[in-house]
């Protein structure tokens, strides 16, 4: 158990500091982690899995319903089977694609990895209005700002 965690019921593991756990063969072992049903796990900080069978796996992540899987930063996968494997994305309904994401974290972490090359700095206007060509997308979602 850890520090301050609760656990209630059969074969449950609050190990995360601050986590809680209710029902049958759950793990919550993210600090602050939270799991309620049935043999779901939160091994995410602050992750959340409710259902039956549901992993919430990145930061800040959400699994509720039976087979869901979160393990993007602050992604969330709700229904039957669904995966939300990228930083903020949001699944619902049955069994959708699995793929492979470009980041599973915040864009300000990706950013900060990211070297920019000269080419990506030339700017198409000198005007501070203007759009650069650099502007190249990080993932399906966000694109950097110049």
């Amino acid at each position: 158990m850890g520090e301050g965690s609760f656990a209630s019921g059969t074969l449950n593991d609050a190990t995360g500091n601050f986590s809680s756990t209710i029902g049958y063969a759950n793990v919550a072992s993210g600090e602050s982690a939270v799991t309620i049903g049935e043999s779901n796990s939160a091994i995410g900080e602050v992750a959340i899995a409710l259902g039956n069978t549901c992993s919430a796996v990145g930061n800040s992540s959400i699994a509720i319903g039976t087979n869901n899987y979160a393990s993007g930063q602050s992604s969330t996968a709700l229904g039957i089977g669904t995966l939300a494997l990228s930083y903020g994305e949001i699944s619902v309904g049955t069994y959708n694609t699995n793929y492979t994401p470009l980041s599973t974290e915040s864009v300000q972490q990706t950013v900060s990895k990211i070297k920019f090359d000269t080419a990506w700095k030339k700017k198409t206007k000198k005007d501070s209005t203007s759009r650069s060509l650099n502007q190249m997308p990080l993932n399906n979602y966000v694109q950097a700002k110049s």
